[in-house]
């Protein structure tokens, strides 16, 4: 069933109070280098500019603003993330107001398995579809959360990002009175991340089948030693491309993820799940060979399709056992060990029976794992990894390389574009730079760089600072969206090169401008107001219009969303009575005004 509509972001505006129209503070600064730097730009990234909403014809429906409302309030059960709606403006059952405060509790526990602080959250949701109920009407949701967490075992400070996926089927029914709906059940289940399910028996089936149908179980660290074989033309780096390249975003419910999954495999979703599948992919794509057996065998390790592989390529068990005495040393894991065991390019196993794939670690050195079935970018480490097999013989994401590295900055146009005097794109200022190796002068390759660390620092005129930590590569560049004109310091702070750390300058003069302005607003063809909007193409914004009477009360507001971008044209269907007036707003990302138009009067 393809998707009938998508709502990308959520930002409703149902209540808003006068507060919101204040003169507009300077937004802070938002800092961009290749990979997105916090939730908010990754759902860019992977969904467009968030803050869209793709709607059926030109009007919101009762069921969607319903369905809208409610993962607005899911994105407010994080911390950090602040919902224009209070739980009384959304209409739901007893039973899910109870369910939403255990997955509160659950997001707090949550954070004290992983020993972390979850600051920010941005949830993206696309409805794949609805169908008729006893109840009334039943819409299934694929929603996909990115948070951004700070990761206390350094005590350093800063910030990572994470995400997930999680199918969803709500039962709505219209409400007894007005033009609205009523969500009597939403079924999901997040007990990998926030150890709450609501599944019926039905679903649960379909949802939540063991690919295995047995748990891993924790294994003996010795258990191996005699046995294991390495790989030597294994090469972590290509492996962890290929997991966050297929790891899934999208959704089409109940056919082949054709944008998100690859296609040259089968998805096992419907079967029982894909994350050995997904593993085994990335293994594969790391150049570990494949090995011919008999079909649905358990002494080789191969896939062609469906119908002709391996069980030990599907399997969470059989992979683990064929990894583990064919290819590599079986690990237990446990918090007190699994920074120095848990390598880059492993595969990861949980006590459930369900496989992740271990794409490094994060900025304050704990591992990190993609999955499949629920859906995982780069999540931290939890006590529900049990097991390990360490493919190589060493962790590349701790080897040093004896290098003495220099640095070379300069200013461009465009992302690692060739230097320029001045910028001149606006708000947009990109700091390139190249490292080199400073005795023989030459740049340093990408494959060396795989063992340095940066870190880059922004130092703000008004004395903040952000700090973007884990970097890595020869070569990069930050854009700065910038809300503040003066001075910008930008430090790199190079480590992990045998020596102390290495700290590289650079500073520019900005001019800073807005990252939203209003182009015109006046009376429709046909009624109403109308306004053109422009956006930045990193901004996420909302233009509202608010209607006042003769004496300045306000009456009423409605919203539209805005393309990150383009040149908006928008309309709204007010019309204030003869002695009022109306003004368009356009609020960001954090509801803060970015710009307003003058006052029509009427």
């Amino acid at each position: 069933m393809k998707p009938k509509y998508a709502i990308t972001g959520f930002f409703l505006c149902l209540v808003l109070t006068a507060s919101l129209f204040a003169p507009a503070a300077a937004s802070d600064v938002r800092v961009v280098e290749g990979e997105p730097l916090n939730c908010h730009e990754m759902a860019e990234v992977w969904f467009g500019a968030s803050g869209e909403v793709q709607l059926l014809g030109s009007c919101e429906s009762p069921a969607e603003a319903a369905v809208r409302a409610w993962f607005s309030l899911r994105e407010a059960d994080f911390p950090g993330t602040a919902s224009l709606l209070s739980a009384d403006d959304v209409p739901v059952s007893a039973q899910l107001r109870q369910e939403r405060q255990l997955r509160i509790e659950g997001i707090r526990r949550m954070q004290e398995r992983a020993n972390m602080t979850i600051l920010d959250a941005d949830v993206t949701a696309r409805v794949l579809g609805e169908e008729s109920c006893a109840s009334g009407t039943a819409v299934y949701v694929y929603e996909w959360t990115f948070y951004d967490y700070d990761d206390l075992s350094d005590g350093v400070g800063g910030s990572d990002v994470a995400g997930y996926g999680v199918y969803h089927k709500l039962t709505l029914a219209a409400a007894a009175v007005g033009d609205t709906y009523c969500i009597l059940a939403d079924e999901y289940d997040e007990t990998d991340v926030t150890g709450v399910c609501t599944l019926s028996d039905a679903l649960r089936e379909e949802f939540c089948a063991a690919e295995s149908g047995e748990g891993v179980g924790s294994s003996d660290e010795t258990a191996s030693l005699m046995g294991y074989s390495y790989y030597s033309g294994y090469d972590p780096s290509a492996a962890v491309a290929y997991a966050d390249k297929w790891v899934y975003h999208g959704a089409t419910y109940g056919a082949v993820y054709e944008d998100y999954y690859n296609p040259a495999y089968y998805n096992f979703n419907p079967l029982g799940g894909d994350c050995a599948n997904y593993a085994s992919q990335c293994i594969n794509a790391g150049g570990m060979p494949q090995v011919p057996c008999e079909k649905f065998g358990l002494n080789g390790w191969y896939y062609v399709n469906s119908n002709d592989r391996s069980s030990t390529w599907t399997s969470s068990s059989g992979l683990l056992n064929w990894m583990s005495d064919n290819r590599g040393k079986r690990v237990s894991v446990t918090a007190e060990n699994c920074r120095s065991v848990l390598y880059m390019g492993s595969p990861v196993f949980y006590k459930s029976g369900h496989t992740g794939f271990c794409v490094g670690k994060n900025s304050a050195g704990t591992p990190i794992v993609n999955a499949h079935n629920n859906d995982k970018y780069h999540q931290p480490w939890d006590s529900s990894w049990v097991t390990t097999v360490q493919l190589t013989s060493y962790d590349p994401s701790a080897v040093s390389a004896p290098l003495s590295v220099g640095a070379t900055f300069y200013v461009s146009e465009t992302d690692m574009g060739m230097p320029v005097g001045t910028p001149t794109q606006g708000n947009y200022y990109h700091f390139c730079y190249q490292l080199f190796n400073s005795q023989t002068g030459l740049e340093i390759s990408q494959n060396d760089a795989q063992n340095l660390s940066t870190t880059l620092e922004v130092l703000f005129p008004d004395g903040s600072s952000a700090k973007i930590r884990g970097i890595t590569g020869a070569s990069g560049s930050i854009r700065l969206l910038a809300s503040h004109s003066g001075k910008y310091v930008v430090k790199l702070i190079v480590s992990g090169v045998g020596q102390s750390a290495s700290e590289f300058s650079s500073t520019v003069d900005v001019q800073a401008g807005s990252p939203a302005r209003i182009n015109s607003v006046g009376v429709g063809e046909s009624g109403g107001i109308s306004a053109s909007v422009f956006c930045t193409p990193d901004t996420r914004a909302t233009a509202v219009c608010a209607v006042y009477d003769a004496s300045g009360r306000l009456l009423d507001i409605t919203s539209r969303a805005l393309t990150a971008g383009l040149d908006n044209r928008v309309s709204f269907p007010v019309t204030p009575a003869a002695g009022g007036s109306a003004r368009v707003f356009v609020l960001g990302a954090d509801s803060a005004p970015l710009c307003e138009s003058q006052t029509l009067r009427f």
